[in-house]
């Protein structure tokens, strides 16, 4: 997986692909890897499909694991633009993992565009320092 980040970072989407899938292959139940191989599926070769199965794998290995959970949050608010879904995967998230500025930035910026929600947008802003 690490060998994976290094050809993502340094542009080479073919060879990272080729890391990604044989860390894949070699560990197919490693929530990081799920997590890492879901975002690049759907950040770096916009194939949501791929994503989505990746985070659903990853959550029935691990199903209250933070990162899936707020990248699947994620995913439901700017793929299925899914207010409901987005905002009970980053809830279970955030309980998970109360103190983490990520998760509180991203359910912040979801409370804003899909709901409206400027106040509880603010609070989880405010949360996120």
């Amino acid at each position: 997986r690490d060998a994976a980040r290094h050809f993502e970072e340094g542009g080479d989407e073919a060879a990272a692909l080729r890391h990604y899938e044989e860390a894949l292959r070699l560990t197919p139940h490693d929530v990081p890897t799920l997590n890492s191989v879901a975002l690049f599926k759907w950040d770096v070769q916009g194939d949501t499909k791929a994503a989505e199965r990746l985070l659903g794998e990853a959550l029935r290995v691990s199903p209250s694991d933070p990162l899936a959970l707020g990248n699947l949050a994620r995913y439901a608010e700017e793929v299925q633009r899914d207010a409901d879904t987005s905002q009970t995967l980053y809830k279970k998230a955030i309980s998970a993992e109360p103190q983490n500025p990520g998760l509180l930035s991203n359910y912040g910026c979801m409370l804003l565009a899909l709901r409206s929600d400027k106040a509880g947008a603010a609070d989880c802003f405010l949360r996120a320092l």
